[in-house]
């Protein structure tokens, strides 16, 4: 019992480490910068929540695809600021297609890295892939499997436990 207490503490932490890091209030702000995405990134992103990938290596997704910035204009204050200065008409074939292709070349960096992770751990792509589709459970993995991965994403073994 003590240990899975100190597990679920740890969970518990783990979780207020999130909300103290990154969940940052905006109340007070009318303009926010931030990465732009589309759901291609959705994933990089629940893998992080998911503690599969680690904040460098969400970081380094989300600039995989060269994602750039995206602007918020949370106020009215804020958007009638802005002043019309130009437009330049942009044809749909060109960028759907360069938007095609970072989406591609992000896919596949993203899959480059779990070829990595395998490469490092010893552990297979497939587990790799079967743990993340939840479709196989850390939780009942051997020990010297979760030690592996562990060890190679920089982080503890009950880092990587999941708890319902």
């Amino acid at each position: 019992k003590l240990q899975v207490k100190f597990l679920l503490w740890t969970m518990q932490q783990r979780h207020s480490n999130l909300k103290d890091h990154f969940l940052v209030d905006i109340k007070a702000y009318e303009v926010i910068i931030g990465y732009r995405a589309d759901d291609s990134y959705f994933s990089f992103a629940q893998d992080f929540v998911a503690n599969v990938i680690s904040f460098r290596q969400l970081d380094e997704a989300m600039h995989l695809g060269k994602l750039g910035e995206q602007i918020v204009l949370k106020s009215k204050k804020a958007f009638d600021r802005i002043t019309f200065m130009d437009s330049i008409p942009a044809q749909k074939e060109e960028y759907f297609a360069k938007k095609m292709m970072h989406d591609m070349e992000a896919r596949k960096a993203y899959r480059n890295r779990k070829r990595q992770l395998a490469e490092e751990s010893g552990v297979s792509i497939r587990q790799i892939q079967l743990f993340e589709q939840r479709r196989r459970d850390i939780n009942k993995t051997q020990l010297e499997t979760a030690w592996k991965l562990a060890r190679a994403l920089a982080c503890r073994i009950e880092d990587l436990v999941e708890f319902e």
